[in-house]
């Protein structure tokens, strides 16, 4: 779950070496690969102005260099008939 400046607000897992209190609070940008910041950034204010939920796959790569694609439903969080945060559910599907 984000808040409209994109950060962080809620996380039901992270990576090893993190833990869910090192990732709230923090900008979703931080845990993304340059090349996928604009991206991103363009599909969340997209779904914030428009209350309308998408579909993205997103390839990054890993320190190793491996290439992995990610498929990522984004969402609005609605009070009042107004969006108050943004919903960001990711999956691997790399083959």
């Amino acid at each position: 779950m984000l808040d409209l400046d994109h950060n962080i607000t809620y996380i039901n897992r992270t990576v090893p070496d993190l833990t869910i209190e090192d990732v709230i609070g923090t900008p979703i940008y931080d845990f993304l690969p340059d090349e996928s910041k604009t991206k991103m950034k363009k599909n969340l204010e997209f779904v914030a102005e428009t209350a309308e939920e998408i579909q993205i796959e997103t390839e990054y790569r890993t320190i190793k260099g491996e290439s992995r694609t990610f498929q990522s439903f984004i969402g609005p969080v609605n009070s009042s008939n107004k969006v108050i945060g943004l919903t960001v559910v990711s999956r691997d599907i790399s083959i």
